[in-house]
C-alpha cells in the first residue's frame, strides 16, 4: 500500500511505500526507516539549507536522503540539492536508485591539495547488491563514493564535472561500472597559471578495491582520468578496464601504482602521459590507444629528464611480468612504450623483468621503445617510423620474434606457493600449447635467475618472497604467466608468533590475536594498533638464548587504512638482555619496502642483525647486552593518520641473517 502526501518542513521518516505529490520545492530531509518498500518522488525537489549560502553553508547542510540497515528499497525520481550530501546509505542491501538528480550539493573548487570529509552526490558505505541507474550528480565534490562496498552495479549515470572525484572507491570490490559519464573530475585554477590539477581525478580507486569491472565509461578531462592510488600501501588488484575513454587527462589519462590489473581497448590520448604505471607488476595492456600525449601545445606536466613523455610508461616502481600487445601509441612527445627499472641504486634493487611487447603500432614518437634496467624482454612486430631508433640502456636477456603474423601460444603454469629452504620447487609449463602446433620455448625467471625448459627445478638457499615469471614463445609471439613463491625457514620454534597472542602486552592500545594465515608453523600474530602512538610499545616477555645467532628474523604483512601509512622509521625493535639492549630503528628504505615493494599484497621477510650493517635498520647498542640471556622483545610502529592499522608477524626467531634488505 502506498501513501501520497506533501511533506512539511523538517525530517520526514519513511516507514512504508510512499509516492510524493509535489507542488513545489520540499524543505527538510528524508530518512528511510523500512525495508521492502518503494519511495517515488515523482519529480519532487528536496532543497537543503545550504542551497543559497555558498561553500560554508553547504558544508554544514547535512544529508538530503539517508538510510541505515534497510534492504530491498526502490528510490526513484528525486531532485536533491543544497546539502552536504545528496544521498547517504549505510549497511544497506539490495537497493535500486533510479532517475534521481543529486547535483548542486557540496563542492569546493578552491580547495588545495589533499582530502576532506565526504560530500557531494552519493556516499554508499557497506552497501551490497545495489543498482544505481540513470542518476545524475554534477557540480559537486564527489559524484559517487563507495566505501567498504561490494557487488553493486553503477549503470548509465552522469556523475561528471566534480571538483574532486567523479567516482571514488575505498575498499570497494566486485562492483561493475557500465557506460557512466565520469568526466571532468578536476580542480585547477588555470587563470592563476596552475598546471597541476592538484589531486583531483575522474576515477579514484584506493585501499583494496579489487575485482571491479569498468566498461565503456567516459572519464575525459580529469586531473587524472583513472587513478589507482595506494597512498597507504594497500593496493587494488584484478580490476579490469575495457573500452573506457580517459583522454585529455591534465596529468595522466591512466595512472596506477598497483599490480595485477588489466587494460583492454581503452583510449588514453592527449594527456601528459597516456598510461603512467609505476609499481604495476603483472599488468596486461591489450589494444589500447595512447597517442598525442605530452604535446607542447597540450597537457605536458612533469616531463621526465631522459625520455620526456610517453604513451605507455612504467617507471619509478617495480614492473615485472608486463604484457603490452596490440596497442596504438603514436605521436607522443617522447617514447611510445617506456620502461625503466631502478636507476637510483647500483646494483638496481628492481628491474623491468619479463616483458612481452608485440604487435604494437608505435609511430610518430621520438622513440618507439625506450627501455632501461631491464631483464628478459621479448619483442616482435612493433611497427615503427619514429624520429629515432628504439633506445635500450641496460637490457639483458632480450630476444625478438619473427615479424610474420600468427597467434600467440597459450600459457599454463604450475608452481608451489610455499616451500622451505632445502626443498626443491618444481616448475611446470606442461599445459602450455600453441594453436598451430608450433614448438614452444619456455623461459622461467625466479628472482634474477633464468631457467629454461617446460619443466624446471629451483632449489632456494635463502628464505624470502620470490616472484616467478614464465614466458612461452613459439618463435613469432609470446605469452606470460606469473606467480610468487614464499620460501620459509622451516622453523621448529618461534619466539612469540606461534599461538602466543595471550602473552603479549602493550604500553598503549595494541590488541593481539592469533591468526591462521602464516608462513612458519600454523599461526601468526595479528597486532592491531592506532596511528599516532609512536611512543607506545608492544612487548613479549619471555626468557630466550640468542647466543651464536646473527640477528632477529621475522615475516611481516600489514593493512594500514591511514593515508600515507608509515612514517620514515616505520618499525622499531628492541631486545632487552642482561647487561643492556639492542635497538633497531627502521630506515627510509624499510618504509619504501612497506609502501612500494613488489609484494605489497603479501608477506615479506625482515632481518635485524646484531653486528652486521643493514640497509633496513639503524642499530644502537646500550650497555653490554648478553645474547645468552634475552628477557624481552619490544616493537613499535609509526604511522601517519589517526585510524587503526593491523600488522601480522610470523616466524619471529633468532638465527642466521641472509639479507641486508627485505624480500
Amino acid at each position: 500500500m502506498s501513501s501520497q502526501f506533501q511533506p512539511s518542513p523538517g525530517v520526514l521518516e519513511i516507514r512504508e511505500s510512499t509516492t510524493f505529490s509535489p507542488e513545489g520545492p520540499l524543505q527538510g530531509r528524508i530518512v528511510v526507516r523500512a525495508s521492502n518498500i518503494v519511495v517515488d518522488g515523482r519529480g519532487a525537489e528536496l532543497v537543503g539549507p545550504g542551497a543559497d549560502g555558498g561553500r560554508e553553508a553547504l558544508a554544514r547542510a547535512g544529508v538530503g536522503i539517508a538510510a541505515r540497515g534497510c534492504r530491498n528499497v526502490v528510490l526513484r525520481n528525486f531532485r536533491v540539492s543544497g546539502f552536504r550530501l545528496g544521498l547517504h546509505l549505510e549497511d544497506c542491501d539490495g537497493w535500486s536508485i533510479e532517475h534521481c538528480d543529486f547535483s548542486d550539493n557540496f563542492t569546493d573548487p578552491d580547495f588545495g591539495w589533499g582530502e576532506q570529509e565526504p560530500g557531494g552526490g552519493l556516499l554508499l558505505e557497506r552497501v551490497r547488491w545495489t543498482v544505481v541507474r540513470e542518476c545524475r550528480a554534477n557540480r559537486v565534490w564527489d559524484g559517487i563514493h563507495l566505501r567498504h562496498c561490494s557487488a553493486n552495479l553503477i549503470l548509465r549515470n552522469d556523475f561528471s564535472r566534480c571538483t574532486n572525484v567523479c567516482a571514488k572507491l575505498w575498499d570497494a570490490s566486485n562492483n561493475v561500472f557500465l557506460e557512466n559519464d565520469l568526466s571532468y573530475g578536476i580542480r585547477i585554477d588555470r587563470a592563476a597559471g596552475e598546471v597541476h590539477a592538484r589531486d583531483s581525478s575522474s576515477i579514484l580507486i584506493e585501499s583494496g578495491s579489487n575485482d571491479n569491472l569498468w566498461y565503456r565509461n567516459r572519464a575525459v578531462g580529469g586531473g587524472d582520468g583513472v587513478f589507482l592510488r595506494p597512498l597507504n600501501g594497500w593496493v587494488s588488484v584484478r580490476n579490469v578496464f575495457v573500452e573506457n575513454d580517459a583522454s585529455d587527462g591534465n596529468n595522466n589519462c591512466f595512472e596506477s601504482w598497483s599490480p595485477d590489473n588489466v587494460y583492454i581497448r581503452n583510449v588514453a590520448n592527449r594527456g601528459s602521459y597516456g598510461f603512467w604505471l609505476g609499481g604495476s607488476d603483472g599488468t596486461v595492456l591489450l589494444g589500447n590507444e595512447a597517442s598525442g600525449n605530452g604535446s607542447p601545445g597540450g597537457n605536458h606536466n612533469a616531463p621526465e629528464p631522459v625520455f620526456g613523455h610517453g604513451g605507455i610508461v612504467i617507471v619509478s616502481g617495480t614492473a615485472s611480468n608486463v604484457l603490452a600487445e596490440g596497442n596504438r601509441c603514436e605521436h607522443n612527445h617522447g617514447g611510445g612504450i617506456v620502461g625503466r627499472g631502478d636507476v637510483r641504486n647500483e646494483p638496481p634493487r628492481f628491474r623491468c623483468r619479463n616483458w612481452v611487447v608485440q604487435d604494437n603500432r608505435l609511430s610518430g614518437n621520438r622513440w618507439g621503445l625506450h627501455l632501461d634496467r631491464a631483464l628478459g624482454l621479448f619483442q616482435a612486430a612493433n611497427d615503427d617510423g619514429n624520429e629515432q631508433p628504439d633506445w635500450f640502456g641496460r637490457v639483458d636477456a632480450a630476444s625478438a620474434g619473427l615479424a610474420e603474423a600468427g597467434p600467440a601460444p597459450i600459457v599454463r603454469m604450475e608452481t608451489p606457493a610455499r616451500i622451505d629452504v632445502g626443498m626443491v620447487a618444481h616448475l611446470s609449463a606442461e599445459g602450455s600449447c600453441d594453436p598451430e602446433g608450433r614448438p614452444l620455448r619456455c623461459l622461467w625467471m625466479v628472482g634474477d635467475e633464468i631457467l629454461e625448459g617446460e619443466r624446471a627445478a629451483w632449489a632456494p638457499t635463502v628464505p624470502g618472497g620470490y616472484d616467478v615469471g614464465l614466458r612461452v614463445d613459439n618463435g613469432r609471439r609470446a605469452s606470460l604467466g606469473w606467480s610468487r613463491i614464499v620460501v620459509s625457514e622451516g622453523l621448529k620454534e618461534e619466539y612469540g608468533t606461534e599461538k602466543s597472542a595471550a602473552e603479549w602486552r602493550s604500553t598503549g592500545s595494541h590488541r593481539f590475536s592469533d591468526a591462521s594465515e602464516s608462513v612458519e608453523g600454523r599461526y601468526s600474530l595479528a597486532l592491531r594498533g592506532l596511528a599516532g602512538e609512536e611512543g607506545q610499545w608492544a612487548f613479549y616477555e619471555a626468557p630466550a638464548n640468542a647466543e651464536g645467532t646473527e640477528g632477529i628474523r621475522l615475516w611481516v604483512r600489514y593493512r594500514n587504512e591511514n593515508v600515507f601509512s608509515w612514517k620514515d622509521w616505520t618499525l622499531r625493535l628492541r631486545l632487552v638482555c642482561d647487561g643492556g639492549s639492542w635497538e633497531w630503528c627502521g630506515t627510509p628504505l624499510l618504509a619504501e619496502w612497506f609502501g612500494l615493494g613488489s609484494n605489497r599484497n603479501g608477506w615479506f621477510r625482515v632481518e635485524a642483525p646484531f653486528e652486521a650493517a643493514s640497509a633496513l635498520f639503524e642499530r644502537t647498542v646500550v650497555g653490554h647486552p648478553s645474547k645468552a640471556r634475552v628477557a624481552r622483545l619490544e616493537l613499535a610502529f609509526c604511522s601517519h593518520g589517526e585510524g587503526p592499522y593491523t600488522v601480522w608477524l610470523d616466524g619471529l626467531s633468532f638465527g642466521r641473517c641472509h639479507h641486508n634488505g627485505a624480500s
